[in-house]
């Protein structure tokens, strides 16, 4: 279970990085020795939480432009739903609910009237959006509304 909360917070650091607080498509890791977030407590303290843009631990990961898109993908609000059904910790299900609420936030067509856009970059406020929405997105906005 220590290894699934470390790769977990590491999905959710994705996400911290960023303006919008979306992943990107892709991101490097860098291997400092040990983790940054490692050294700030970030992994062993599931409670330590730093939404400061400046924070150490961000240097831990790396959007390059080119990889800086977002395409809906909802795999990381899945597994902190499976990691709070797991280990019953109301932290997954917060980290979710931001996360989701940075989709509608960022991705939503003409707020969410016109439907859910994958967007050019997730360091960009405000979004560009593609002329496209994910079929993948339209079964988790459809579980997150009901």
């Amino acid at each position: 279970m220590e290894l699934a909360r470390q790769l977990t917070k590491t999905c959710w650091g994705m996400y911290q990085v960023t303006a919008t607080k979306l992943a990107p498509e892709i991101a490097h890791l860098h291997l400092h020795q040990p983790p940054v977030m490692m050294e700030d407590k970030i992994l062993q303290s599931p409670d330590v939480l730093s939404d400061d843009v400046n924070a150490e631990w961000h240097k831990d990961y790396e959007i390059k432009g080119a990889d800086a898109h977002n395409l809906q993908r909802p795999e990381t609000i899945e597994t902190l739903f499976y990691m709070y059904r797991i280990t019953g910790d109301e932290m997954y299900r917060e980290w979710g609910w931001q996360m989701f609420e940075a989709f509608v936030k960022h991705t939503g067509v003409n707020e969410g009237a016109e439907g859910y856009a994958s967007i050019d970059n997730v360091q960009q406020i405000p979004t560009h959006s593609r002329d496209n929405m994910e079929s993948f997105w339209l079964v988790c906005i459809k579980s997150f509304s009901k």
